[in-house]
């Protein structure tokens, strides 16, 4: 059996948005058009950090980030979303 290509996210990591930023945008569930992040959406986004190990990064352009720190930022997205069950393919890697 072959090994097909590696897996890869679809993220465009040179764009200029911090790791905060890419952590708030997991809120947008029920966001409306023009509206303002609230206090609780940035909370709930500085714990998902911090829960990952990021907070000093938390200001830090995404893209600057190591590959492993970058999966790390995906995995808070998802906290911050509200995910209470991550099924991870090689959660080791």
């Amino acid at each position: 059996m072959r090994a097909g290509p590696p897996q890869i996210e679809e993220v465009d990591w040179a764009f200029p948005v911090s790791v905060l930023d890419v952590v708030l945008m997991g809120r947008y569930a029920g966001f409306r058009p023009f509206a303002r992040w609230t206090r609780a959406d940035r909370t709930a986004a500085m714990e998902a950090i911090e829960r990952v190990g990021l907070a000093p990064f938390a200001h830090r352009q995404a893209g600057a980030l190591s590959g492993g720190q970058r999966r790390r930022v995906l995995m808070a997205r998802s906290i911050a979303r509200g995910a209470r069950l991550l099924l991870l393919d090689e959660p080791f890697a």
